[in-house]
């Protein structure tokens, strides 16, 4: 089975039928070492409001949050249209840093006007801003990588390598031969 490709906003299925949004995915307090999706269900069969143990993790009505890992995720139903759907994983490339992988997507405690993507450079070239985080902030961790490795951005300073490079056509050499 291939894996899905899970982005903040998509809606899914999970494998016991509940359907809903994608509303965090990262690390938790509650079970730490382990990446979580945070799902606000369309149904209140869920267990919170996206706040559990004294932490907003996100925002739903009561009982319609739950946590699950993506092996849970059945089907996505619909990716949500925004400027950017960047999943968990996914090699980018960040503006002044280079490249990296997204280690987590959500809201977050430190600004909660948004999405913010924390992501683990990869590539260190000397011109490039060291990161400021090893996914740690004010205590909170939203991701694990070494100290100076991790930056939070926003989907506007984020580039999927791979994309906008226009591929080189082959010339053709010309057959002179008779």
């Amino acid at each position: 089975m291939a894996k899905l490709r899970i982005c903040y906003g998509d809606e899914v299925k999970l494998l016991d039928g509940k359907e809903g949004i994608v509303k965090y995915i990262g690390h938790t307090d509650f079970f730490p070492g382990r990446t979580w999706l945070g799902i606000e269900l369309h149904t209140n069969d869920g267990k919170h409001d996206g706040k559990v143990r004294n932490r907003v993790y996100f925002n739903c009505q009561e009982n319609h949050g739950i946590f699950v890992q993506s092996k849970e995720i059945a089907v996505v139903l619909k990716s949500k249209e925004i400027d950017k759907e960047i999943p968990l994983d996914e090699l980018v490339y960040v503006n002044n840093y280079g490249k990296g992988r997204v280690r987590f997507v959500g809201q977050t405690m430190f600004d909660d006007t948004g999405i913010w993507y924390g992501i683990e450079l990869l590539q260190r070239d000397k011109r490039a801003a060291k990161g400021n985080t090893d996914g740690t902030i004010d205590n909170i961790v939203y991701f694990k990588c070494e100290n100076h490795c991790g930056v939070f951005v926003r989907s506007n300073q984020l580039r999927l390598v791979g994309m906008n490079k226009k591929k080189k056509k082959r010339k053709r050499k010309k057959d002179y031969s008779i």
